[in-house]
């Protein structure tokens, strides 16, 4: 594939799919820049042979994720991981950055957009009703 397909498919869809390789390493580290400047999340999907790792940062977005955002997406990922036959684990959801090291190669693109799904959730209540709305209640 070439770059500006790459880039191209990734706008489209929310996320990179690039592989460890040199060349999409860079690719992907262009569109970490484009999500800057864009301010909205990182997402990329790190295919392997049958893994694929999923990763969803928010550092580019300039928004921290309040804490029921945060519980939201780690049950979607203990979600998938008990639909599993094997007790893959290692993931982690925190603060700003979400990362799920072996997920079925099949299964991957599905749960970065069900991440994804949730985090612009977020995203759009805070646009729409501001930050006192979705901020976590105080205790």
């Amino acid at each position: 594939m070439k770059r500006q397909q790459v880039l191209g498919e990734a706008r489209k869809r929310g996320y990179i799919v690039a592989r460890s390789n040199a060349q999409e390493q860079h690719w992907a580290r262009e569109y970490y820049r484009e999500c800057e400047r864009d301010r909205h999340p990182y997402a990329r999907v790190t295919p392997r042979s049958t893994w694929a790792a999923v990763e969803v940062d928010m550092d580019p977005a300039g928004q921290r994720l309040p804490k029921k955002t945060i519980r939201l997406l780690g049950e979607e990922i203990a979600t998938l991981y008990a639909e599993l036959p094997t007790r893959a684990r290692g993931w982690y959801v925190y603060g700003n950055h979400t990362h799920v090291p072996k997920v079925p190669i099949e299964r991957a693109e599905a749960l970065v957009t069900r991440l994804l799904g949730i985090v612009n959730q977020y995203l759009e209540a805070e646009v729409i009703f501001g930050p006192a709305a979705t901020a976590p209640a105080a205790s």
